[in-house]
């Protein structure tokens, strides 16, 4: 069993190749680019009980190598998120449930009903980088991903261009400065969406995240990690199926967030505070007119629509919804130390 220590974030299609070009990708190299193919089949019981337990159970094809994964849950700090990860090399592509660990696998579910529920398939390039910061380094593998899931039953794709952040050694608090430093150019946002989730909504009703509930124990720091977390699913959840729903709860999320920064939750560089002002309000003036006449209407609202999608995909929003993560994960740190 290992810790996976990582930091996911979502790539628009049309700035692939700026990342790829980045300058910051030969500077920090300590090894060999590698590039390769991955295959990947996802299994759960026909009711999803997998999913709904929030364990990836797949068997990844690289190579001539079959290899069965169980991942769960995990934890998130700021975005950064920590789970458990069991691997086990196989000699074909035949799952074996013996090998499932039993305090990992819930006792509720019959593997006799493991089935194969879609299909993850992309290419693969991956980056060894050492990051440093005064005394402290760390070896951190930089991943691009890019290609599809699909649907076994209604042949829907969802496009995968992702890249990940993951700790090999070191620092975790790196894992953010390299991102950063690659944010200001690339709007590179934190992704909620696991690729093992892309593949469950395909053929699953559009699920809006509920805006979360405060509770009167809640710190405000607590507080604002949740709400950055629905800010980054309701996103997501718009741009794969765009609906009015989402960007009501958006907004309502991000005018929350602003109000905690107002009293000094976390402390953001001024240039970056005035970003994240200035998207809230462009995204409330974007949304006046349908939030003012009962209901969001997308009929003839073709130019308004637009801009929020390129709002959404700016790099001002991304750039403060990422120094805000990394401000919630440093005052975190801080009160855990």
């Amino acid at each position: 069993m290992a810790q996976e220590i990582e930091l996911k974030l979502s790539l628009p299609s049309s700035d692939q190749q700026q990342l790829r070009d980045h300058p910051l990708l030969d500077q920090l190299s300590c090894g060999e680019v590698r590039q390769w193919d991955l295959d990947n089949t996802y299994f759960d019981t026909p009711g999803q009980a997998l999913n709904k337990h929030r364990i990836a159970l797949r068997i990844r094809r690289q190579g001539e190598r079959f290899i069965q994964t169980l991942k769960t849950k995990g934890t998130s700090s700021g975005g950064l998120h920590q789970r458990h990860e069991w691997e086990w090399d196989l000699d074909q592509p035949q799952l074996q449930p013996s090998l499932l660990p039993v305090e990992a696998f819930p006792a509720d579910i019959d593997v006799e009903q493991l089935q194969p529920a879609f299909n993850t398939n992309f290419q693969r390039t991956a980056w060894q980088l050492t990051m440093s910061d005064g005394d402290q380094s760390a070896h951190i593998e930089l991943v691009l991903d890019l290609g599809s899931a699909r649907s076994g039953f209604s042949q829907r794709q969802d496009p995968i261009s992702e890249v990940e952040l993951e700790l090999k050694g070191g620092e975790p608090r790196l894992i953010y400065l390299l991102a950063l430093e690659l944010a200001k150019t690339i709007p590179l946002r934190i992704t909620q969406v696991s690729k093992g989730e892309r593949g469950y909504r395909l053929d699953a009703p559009l699920q809006v995240p509920d805006f979360p509930s405060a509770h009167a124990n809640q710190s405000a720091l607590q507080r604002l990690m949740e709400l950055l977390e629905c800010c980054q699913s309701l996103i997501e959840c718009y741009e794969f199926e765009p609906q009015p729903e989402p960007l009501c709860k958006l907004l309502q999320a991000m005018e929350e967030v602003q109000a905690l920064l107002e009293v000094g939750t976390v402390r953001l560089p001024n240039n970056i505070h005035e970003r994240y002002q200035h998207s809230c309000q462009q995204l409330r003036l974007l949304l006046s007119p349908w939030l003012l006449s009962e209901g969001i209407s997308t009929e003839n609202n073709d130019q308004n629509l637009a801009k929020i999608n390129r709002l959404l995909a700016s790099l001002p929003l991304s750039q403060s919804l990422l120094q805000l993560s990394y401000s919630c994960f440093l005052r975190q740190t801080e009160s855990a130390a």
